[in-house]
């Protein structure tokens, strides 16, 4: 197996990309669709964590309001179903298109 490193700058147009994982080997091209998907499901994961911080702490110290709680609770359940996505079969791009992501909770 050969390997190359090339700098950003001097990859075509297109071939890389933020956020993608993508290996040349032996002058073949291909894309971790799983690799991909992992890493959209961490940051969704990171993004709900963070909107969910400060009413985990005021559950915690049982001041939290009514309406906050319905809210935490829509959001931990998203954060289940992020949990219960697999990416084990993740071979192609088809197979990325058809993921089904959870709906993102609106603020109610």
């Amino acid at each position: 197996m050969n390997v190359w490193e090339i700098l950003r700058t001097e990859a075509p147009e297109n071939l890389l990309s933020d956020g993608y994982s993508a290996v040349i080997i032996d002058g073949i091209y291909s894309v971790d669709y799983k690799r991909i998907a992992e890493l959209k499901c961490d940051g969704l994961m990171s993004d709900a964590r963070n909107k969910i911080s400060e009413w985990r702490t005021e559950l915690e110290l049982d001041v939290i309001s009514d309406e906050d709680k319905t809210r935490l609770t829509a959001w931990m359940k998203y954060i289940k179903e992020l949990k219960a996505l697999d990416f084990t079969d993740m071979v192609d791009e088809k197979c990325y298109s058809l993921i089904e992501w959870p709906i993102i909770p609106s603020d109610l």
